[in-house]
């Protein structure tokens, strides 16, 4: 239960980070996320939605 909650409180911190576009940041919560529990679907969603947003970034530097 404890992990549950700990998990929880990661992916909030995960979901602030993406809404202030922090991508790299939220990427790193929700990894840190899944390391508390690795079922967890609201990360797992999550993590690939701020993965393609630091994916995107990257193509666009190395465009330019």
């Amino acid at each position: 239960m404890a992990q549950e909650h700990g998990e929880r409180k990661v992916v909030r911190e995960g979901n602030k980070a993406f809404r202030e576009q922090e991508y790299q940041k939220s990427l790193d919560l929700y990894n840190e996320a899944l390391n508390i529990d690795s079922t967890c679907m609201e990360a797992t969603y999550n993590r690939a939605n701020a993965y393609h947003q630091v994916m995107l970034r990257g193509a666009g530097r190395d465009s330019t």
